[in-house]
């Protein structure tokens, strides 16, 4: 190893969050730090994800509804890590896989993608592997929402 080599610093793996999700988001942070990423969010208005502040998660103010606009984003962070994945939490993640394939990452095929996305879809999928799946409980009230996490 020269001394450029050494002296050259190595780039954080990035895992690129498109929107943010006040259900689960933070949830992704955290898995993405276990696997030893950095998350950075990419959003409209990154104040409405209370985690990512407390989380201290590097956000971008960006408009995600534009493919053009999160490709710009996208390069400037590039300069300083790798990507290695993006997640989207809307309705719009056919934008992830366009993000995907600009940046030469992996792209899951459209109808797998489809597929995760819709629970009948998914349930249908697994059932010949006869793995346990979870009911979907309807309930009306509070003991009835307890009662369901309970068994769940």
């Amino acid at each position: 190893m020269n001394l450029k080599e050494r002296s050259t610093p190595m780039k954080r793996r990035a895992l690129v969050l498109v929107e943010g999700s006040t259900g689960n988001g933070l949830l992704y942070v955290q898995a993405a730090r276990r696997l030893g990423l950095y998350p950075v969010s990419l959003a409209v208005d990154p104040s409405r994800y209370d985690y990512l502040a407390a989380e201290s998660v590097d956000a971008i103010q960006v408009d995600t509804n534009d493919l053009d606009a999160l490709k710009r984003a996208c390069s400037r962070l590039r300069a300083t890590h790798d990507i290695a994945g993006t997640v989207r939490f809307s309705w719009r993640k056919g934008t992830v896989a366009e993000l995907c394939r600009y940046f030469g990452l992996t792209v899951p095929d459209s109808e797998s993608t489809q597929d995760g996305s819709d629970e009948f879809r998914q349930r249908e999928m697994l059932a010949p592997a006869s793995l346990k799946i979870l009911a979907d409980p309807v309930v009306g009230n509070a003991t009835g929402l307890k009662s369901a996490a309970v068994e769940m």
